[in-house]
């Protein structure tokens, strides 16, 4: 990460929210990728030359169930902070994300703004604890 400048991975199957995720991010300075599925988002993973700081990664993707793609994402990217966004999700299914590692999870719609400052936020600890999972309180 240079400076505040991100490269963030923004993994939804819905186009709207990734072209508005990019555009907002790319408009503040940050590199983001994009991909539409869990299978489109490993290859990225494993054919990027440049490391990912972060990743805003959809909940539910057609090819893959809950947090199968977060857990992938985790083994591959052990640095990067992970931000889960969804339309909904249950009280249990977002404790199990916040104990594996998830900085946060927001629900859509929500500010890209508010994402670009959470998203900051989350790589910066996970700089100073890379390790560290959240608990889920």
């Amino acid at each position: 990460m240079a400076g505040n400048s991100l490269r963030v991975l923004v993994v939804d199957d819905e186009l709207l929210i990734r072209w508005s995720l990019s555009e907002g991010l790319t408009a503040s300075g940050h590199s983001v990728l994009q991909a539409e599925t869990a299978l489109e988002a490993l290859g990225l993973i494993e054919n990027s030359r440049d490391p990912v700081d972060a990743v805003v990664l959809d909940y539910h993707l057609p090819d893959s169930y809950e947090l199968q793609l977060f857990s992938s994402i985790r083994e591959r990217l052990p640095r990067a902070a992970i931000v889960i966004m969804t339309g909904f999700i249950g009280a249990n299914a977002k404790a199990e994300a916040l104990a594996r590692g998830a900085y946060a999870v927001v629900i859509k719609p929500f500010n890209v703004i508010a994402l670009e400052r959470l998203l900051l936020r989350a790589v910066a600890a996970q700089a100073e604890h890379p390790t560290h999972t959240r608990d889920a309180r």
